[in-house]
């Protein structure tokens, strides 16, 4: 990545390189075929159950999860400091009574960002599609 993508912009993020390198890669397929695959959108969610706090003086807490819309890339491991493969792109916090409740929110928000990227690609790519 070039010195410009350390840099941060006004809100402390780091500014993105102009291109970001593609997260795919040559496979072998059957018959002597070849396969160039790659991922770039991808949705991550992390849940907890409820948990404990009591033994250090906390409560129980309610059964929660974070997800985040991540655009990958594929890392660059000759650079200094780590690099993920992936930005977030947008991050949710969920919090609900039940394990069923938090995922039914978190499927909720996840099918929301997949409606707005598909509407993003569609008016780029086919513009008028009418969706």
């Amino acid at each position: 990545m070039s010195e410009q993508s350390k840099e941060s912009r006004n809100d402390g993020k780091p500014m993105l390189p102009a291109v970001l390198p593609l997260n795919a890669e040559w496979r072998d397929d059957c018959q002597g075929k070849k396969d160039y695959d790659g991922e770039i959108l991808r949705i991550s969610t992390r849940y907890w159950g409820s948990r404990d706090y009591r033994s250090v003086g906390g409560n129980l807490t309610k059964p929660s999860a974070k997800s985040s819309l991540m655009l990958s890339y594929r890392a660059n491991d000759e650079l200094p400091t780590y690099d993920p493969g992936y930005i977030n792109l947008v991050e949710q916090e969920f919090e609900a009574e039940t394990e069923a409740e938090v995922k039914a929110l978190v499927e909720a928000w996840a099918q929301q960002k997949m409606n707005e990227v598909v509407q993003l690609l569609m008016d780029k790519f086919q513009p008028g599609h009418g969706c």
